[in-house]
């Protein structure tokens, strides 16, 4: 019976010390859990500022170290979360350059542009642990920059359009940008040619898509008509790129872009320019091009 209580007892003192030393509860209505170097603290506080905590907490804040929410917010009643990234030591390449950074950024892209380093969304990135000490003389992560190709794309008559890619040879990026290429184009150069930096593709003309036999054409189609087209299909904003290969107002595929007098991208032209290039697709096709909202909107 003495053992047990002996054991009771050290539980006690045991439980009592950590509460003490890790959650400190009072009669505050705001109750803070701070994250920080792998451990989380709680405690009960009247303070008004998370940077009030820290300090109460005697929790430090290095260079480059980031505090979410910032230090001057505002602790709100009820359960309230801080949490802190430490700062660490970054080696990043990009080709022939090495960068030396101290940061407690997370993703590479962001930790590039920090760097000032003009980054493309076809790039990839390649994240280590540093373990040899005496060679890069500093602990903590390497990021590796895996650049995209530069190609310089030309369709007919149009502007040559820049376009970046990770894919092995032309027709993989032919694929990768949605390009319909019919078996009478003329390509150059070949499909199966490597792609390398700065690359010039040529292509002859592109598909137009078929003109429907029977197109529904209404003459005089009120203003009200294409803005109510342009909202369904794009929230009527002239600048989107729905990143499945479609751009802009009208949500123009660019081989439709392109074949009725297009530049560029779509998303990328002047609205009166994409307003003209929808009004000339609807005059050789009806309402076909728009399939989902035509229906919806009554226009077929």
């Amino acid at each position: 019976m003495a053992g047990l209580v002996l054991i009771l007892l050290a539980y006690s003192l045991l439980a009592g010390w950590f509460f003490r030393k890790n959650i400190v509860m009072a009669g505050s209505s705001k109750i803070v859990s701070v994250y920080y170097d792998g451990m989380t603290k709680v405690q009960s506080t009247d303070l008004s500022t998370v940077g009030e905590v820290l300090s109460k907490m005697n929790v430090n804040l290095g260079e480059g170290d980031i505090v979410e929410p910032a230090e001057n917010t505002i602790i709100s009643t009820g359960f309230f979360n801080i949490n802190i990234y430490r700062a660490r030591n970054i080696i990043l390449i990009d080709q022939n350059k090495t960068y030396y950074l101290k940061t407690a950024l997370q993703n590479p892209k962001l930790i590039a542009k920090q760097a000032n380093i003009v980054i493309y969304p076809e790039d990839l990135y390649e994240t280590t642990t540093i373990t040899n000490l005496v060679a890069t003389r500093t602990l903590g992560q390497k990021i590796t920059i895996k650049r995209s190709k530069s190609i310089n794309l030309k369709m007919d008559s149009s502007n040559n359009i820049n376009m970046h890619t990770q894919a092995k040879n032309v027709n993989d990026f032919l694929a990768e940008k949605n390009l319909i290429i019919n078996t009478d184009n003329n390509i150059k150069p070949g499909p199966t040619t490597p792609i390398t930096d700065n690359m010039q593709i040529e292509i002859s003309h592109i598909v137009k898509e078929p003109i429907s036999s029977n197109p529904t054409i209404k003459k005089n189609i009120s203003d009200d008509t294409w803005y109510r087209l342009r909202t369904c299909e794009s929230g009527n904003n002239y600048q989107r790129n729905s990143h499945n290969g479609y751009y802009g107002a009208y949500q123009f595929s660019l081989n439709t872009w392109l074949a009725n007098g297009g530049v560029g991208y779509p998303n990328e032209a002047a609205p009166t320019i994409q307003d003209q290039i929808a009004k000339k697709v609807q005059a050789h096709r009806g309402w076909n091009p728009w399939p989902g909202c035509s229906i919806k909107l009554g226009l077929f």
